[in-house]
């Protein structure tokens, strides 16, 4: 492997490439495959049952990046100031359960009693359980050949951290003994997750989401059931969950529908974010009284809730102000306008409690313009172009990057000790002259425009030629 320090990055040896000229210092460099290197790439992807279909379509994921050690250094310090930030309102349980509950509320749309629920979270983070907490910064272009990082997303949720190990694992298995010294340097999730398990207290977890056996996220949910308790678990959509006296059941289906069994649920991961509790809630919007089941199974405090949906937000979009004043993070802290008038320009408008680039737009703002309720407005940022060439194949388009470093928070004696690792988005930058956001959904949809336009072409371009997706994130040694 031979990083690229000049913004180019392409997955065949050296000598196949177009390098352009543009020189960036500490450049973030994507991991240089060569065409078998990719090709293991992609079969351990698909030894790992990775690949499966969604709506037609196979599910992607992006080849290993390489940041510099300064950059790691730089986002894990900034991280480390944004945990320290949010420990303080973890120490304080009142306060803590008045921010959970009131942010809670806003998604369910009716007051709920979380004080129970909550403290059980204080518990955890008192055992061992790391809250896991994303720090997005998007790779910017001020057009005086510079790199800027600046802050996209900021959120505390359980979700990526089974999928993440698979994707290292495929990433080993890729670049092999040759780079050791490189994936030495990768923080593993793995912490993270056993300490999941050895909070559970038993063999039987129930996971809750949506819908578990189709969605895309299905991976995810699986790698993780697995590790946190093997052949014990169960993936359990929150439509299959019902009061039975007082217990809670739940109907368990396969893909095609069929019964399996009834079992009695316990023990719950549930990692649905406010996006999706709200879609489940206005799907029975004419069925009140089932509504108000899934209300109720939220709010009772005799499950043993490992991890509940309205932990999913302690921190995010709304707590951006507070970058400002942490000396390593207000670096990459970006503008943000929650309320009131808005000047003239070009901003991102984004839900302050969205996931995975869920309503987001773009808002050109000419005359009078306010913050709807429930958003914020960031300006417009430039997004640092990475040209894409594999003259061979006639391949030749930019990308854009996302980083994010995912943080364990937790209480006590097991503060630190879970670690952290690093993740990317690698996204076409472009699709016919608009913008492709950093959201998965976009990728994909972008991705297999460029995938009809060579087919339409007779190219021969396959998909593990392909960057983009959620890369496993190298550091430089």
């Amino acid at each position: 492997m031979n990083p690229l320090g000049n913004g180019a990055f392409c997955p065949l040896p050296a000598a196949s490439c177009v390098l352009q000229p543009l020189r960036v210092r500490n450049m973030i460099e994507i991991a240089q495959f060569t065409t078998d290197q990719a090709k293991s790439y992609w079969h351990s992807i698909n030894q790992l049952k990775l690949n499966f279909i969604h709506q037609n379509q196979p599910h992607q994921y992006g080849f290993p990046l390489i940041i510099s050690a300064e950059i790691a250094d730089q986002l894990y310090q900034a991280s480390q100031e944004l945990e320290d930030y949010i420990l303080a309102l973890a120490t304080d349980a009142d306060a803590l359960n008045e921010r959970i509950t009131q942010r809670f509320n806003s998604v369910v749309g009716q007051p709920l009693n979380l004080k129970t629920i909550n403290s059980y979270l204080v518990k955890h983070l008192q055992s061992g359980l790391g809250i896991p907490i994303n720090y997005d910064v998007l790779v910017t272009d001020n057009f005086q050949s510079s790199l800027s990082l600046k802050s996209t997303e900021v959120q505390t949720s359980c979700c990526h951290l089974g999928w993440m190990r698979l994707m290292l694992q495929a990433a080993r298995t890729a670049l092999g003994k040759s780079h050791e010294e490189l994936l030495d340097k990768l923080f593993e999730p793995e912490k993270g997750l056993k300490a999941i398990k050895q909070l559970s207290q038993t063999p039987e977890i129930f996971i809750v989401d949506v819908d578990p056996i189709r969605q895309v996220t299905r991976i995810d949910l699986q790698a993780m059931s697995e590790l946190v308790s093997g052949s014990g678990s169960h993936l359990i959509s929150i439509y299959e969950i019902y009061r039975q006296g007082n217990n809670w059941l739940a109907d368990i289906h396969d893909s095609a529908g069929r019964l399996l069994k009834t079992v009695k649920v316990v023990n719950i991961i549930c990692r649905m974010v406010p996006g999706e509790v709200r879609e489940v809630l206005s799907t029975l919007q004419n069925q009140p009284d089932r509504r108000q089941e899934i209300v109720d199974f939220f709010s009772d405090s005799s499950l043993n809730w490992i991890w509940h949906p309205a932990w999913q937000n302690i921190f995010d979009k709304r707590d951006l102000a507070a970058f400002k004043n942490l000396p390593t993070a207000q670096q990459h802290y970006v503008e943000t306008i929650q309320q009131g008038d808005v000047p003239p320009g070009v901003y991102f408008q984004k839900s302050v409690d969205g996931h995975g680039g869920a309503n987001q737009s773009i808002v050109k703002v000419q005359d009078k313009y306010s913050v709807p309720e429930g958003f914020i407005l960031q300006p417009y940022l430039v997004k640092k172009r990475f040209k894409y060439i594999v003259s061979e194949q006639g391949l030749d388009f930019d990308c854009s990057v996302e980083l994010r470093i995912m943080r364990n928070l937790s209480l006590g004696t097991a503060r630190n000790q879970s670690g952290a690792y690093f993740m990317a988005r690698i996204a076409p930058y472009e699709v016919e002259g608009e913008s492709v956001k950093n959201g998965m959904t976009e990728i994909h949809k972008a991705m297999y425009h460029i995938l009809d336009q060579y087919k339409q072409s007779s190219r021969n371009i396959h998909h593990w030629q392909l960057p983009f997706g959620f890369s496993p994130v190298l550091i430089q040694p």
